[in-house]
């Protein structure tokens, strides 16, 4: 980080050729020159309160040169070292403000803008040029010229955090900047009820020493480290949790970091409130399906006959076994169900607890349900996100302006490719003509993403539409010539003026190859006239799994 050693050379350097007494200067030259162990930012230097920068006055011919410093700035010894963190020790008590030395070492003692002022005289003009060709030249003052500069050091202060802790809306804790929590305190610190379950919110209020990053540590919450601004910590154990937080600076700003105890007992008893279903069960892996609860669970064992899990499809209705049921090992909420048949994501499954052994950690039993649905899991979209997204642009017409496309020659334009407005990235497909009586139709012929395997069976498809206002088009369709599809889609109803994502689950009786797009036919818009528009975007298929 500092260039002392290097900036020691050229001195030393320097130096010993003046002191040759065999050594004779071919002629007699000005020259200004400086240089510093940092390197600015845009017009002036970031560094932290308490930290120093090295400034060497490299010029030659010079009559006089003179540093001066600012309140709160000290001219440091040259003995200290790189490894040294405590530079106080150092200051040249024998000089204040000034300096007439060829080297300074400036310690910022203070925060805020600091001005490091360089006057240098010599007998004849010279000018500084910088590495970006930037001159400031020497001025005329009666017999000498004259070099006088600022250099400009914004000091950032020692990071003093400060924050305030909520129970929903009930402001519980605040801690100010001044404020030094400490350990031996801790009999005198405030103490808050939460039952398990409950959330506290802690707000992080810190400006002094301008961070930019925070990070806090809870014993016994939930999650037990967060960086957001302001962190929602659920308490699932009874018992007492406590936790700091560290406030800091990274990036391109000057390091730098403060860490401070939060003087507040979390007191965590038992939830008066139901042990239950949350309504979140979901398939999370081959023969895995799992659920959540309002609470963390307590580990168990042998309540596999207490669940009984049920897929429905076309000519299937079974109850599947459950052969292993546990606390998930990343969500103590979580109790997973091992499978002992396959279900697939065509599938509908239900899941029925008729009660037994199962607790919170807090010793409330779970509440016995039935028949809660099981959120299948979907995989992704077969389709090129990049060209059923029309991100990329063609100058051709009938290409519909977009790579990969084709709308043939329309005249005029009716489907066009738009930066104006995109349901994601940058770009959409505008649909835009008057009246009715034609039909209108944009596909792409390779549509499917590299590598990628559509086979013929079940899809979800999804495509995100934005309607305008003034617009009555009733019916869109979806289609696709190899193999023969299509589907209609009904927007009468559909919110306008807005991006609205379109889904249904569909069949696709061959593997899809070729041409895949949006049609409007004049058929299914009786009665529809002036202009029209609508907006096409991110379309996808999304192959599902076929129960054999």
């Amino acid at each position: 980080m500092k260039n002392i050693k290097i900036l020691s050379i050229i001195a030393l350097i320097l130096m010993t050729l003046a002191c040759d007494e065999d050594y004779e200067a071919p002629y007699f030259f000005t020259d200004v020159e400086w240089k510093m162990s940092e390197t600015p930012l845009d017009t002036m230097f970031a560094l932290a309160q308490d930290d120093y920068i090295s400034f060497v006055d490299l010029s030659q011919g010079a009559s006089s040169h003179q540093w001066t410093i600012d309140e709160g700035c000290y001219f440091l010894r040259p003995e200290f070292s790189k490894s040294d963190t405590v530079y106080t020790d150092f200051i040249d008590q024998s000089v204040g403000n000034m300096s007439s030395e060829a080297r300074a070492h400036i310690l910022f003692a203070k925060s805020g803008i600091k001005e490091v002022h360089l006057y240098n005289t010599y007998p004849d003009s010279a000018a500084f040029i910088s590495a970006e060709d930037d001159t400031i030249p020497t001025v005329r003052m009666g017999d000498e010229w004259v070099i006088d500069t600022t250099f400009l050091v914004d000091v950032y202060a020692h990071i003093e955090p400060a924050f305030k802790v909520y129970f929903g809306e009930t402001l519980v804790k605040e801690v100010l900047a001044t404020d030094i929590p400490s350990e031996e305190d801790r009999p005198t610190w405030d103490t808050v009820t939460v039952e398990v379950g409950q959330e506290l919110t802690y707000v992080d209020l810190t400006t002094i020493g301008r961070p930019n990053r925070r990070t806090w540590m809870m014993d016994g919450g939930v999650p037990a480290t967060s960086n957001d601004s302001s962190a929602n910590i659920a308490y699932y154990k009874m018992g007492v949790a406590t936790g700091s937080v560290n406030v800091s600076r990274a990036g391109d700003l000057p390091q730098g970091s403060t860490s401070k105890l939060i003087p507040l007992i979390v007191k965590v008893v038992q939830s008066s409130q139901p042990f239950e279903y949350t309504g979140k069960a979901q398939e999370i892996g081959d023969k895995l399906i799992g659920f959540n609860v309002t609470g963390e669970v307590a580990d168990f064992f042998g309540e596999e006959a207490n669940f009984t899990v049920r897929a429905k499809n076309i000519g299937f209705d079974e109850t599947i076994e459950v052969s292993g049921a546990k606390v998930s090992s990343t969500d103590a909420t979580m109790i997973e169900l091992t499978l002992a048949d396959e279900v697939y994501n065509t599938d509908s499954v239900w899941i029925t607890y008729a009660g037994g052994n199962i607790q919170s950690l807090d010793e409330r039993e779970l509440q016995a349900f039935e028949d809660k649905l099981v959120s299948m899991e979907i995989g992704g979209a077969v389709t090129n996100s990049t060209k059923m997204g029309f991100e990329t642009p063609s100058a051709n017409f009938k290409k519909g302006f977009a790579d990969g496309w084709w709308v043939g020659n329309q005249n005029p334009v009716v489907f066009a490719r738009t930066e104006d407005l995109a349901a994601k990235g940058v770009a959409s497909m505008s649909c835009t003509f008057d009246g009715s009586g034609t039909t209108f139709k944009a596909a792409a012929a390779a549509f499917l993403a590299n590598g990628a395997v559509a086979p013929a069976g079940p899809y979800i498809e999804k495509i995100k539409v934005y309607v305008d206002e003034n617009t009555t088009l009733k019916v869109f369709r979806t289609y696709m010539t190899t193999p023969a599809y299509t589907n209609a889609w009904d927007i009468s109803e559909i919110e306008k003026g807005t991006w609205v994502t379109l889904t249904k689950k569909v069949e696709i009786t061959g593997q899809p190859t070729k041409n895949y797009g949006v049609r409007i036919n004049d058929a299914d818009n009786p009665g529809v006239t002036g202009t029209q528009l609508i907006y096409f975007d991110d379309m996808e298929l999304i192959p599902l799994e076929a129960r054999p």
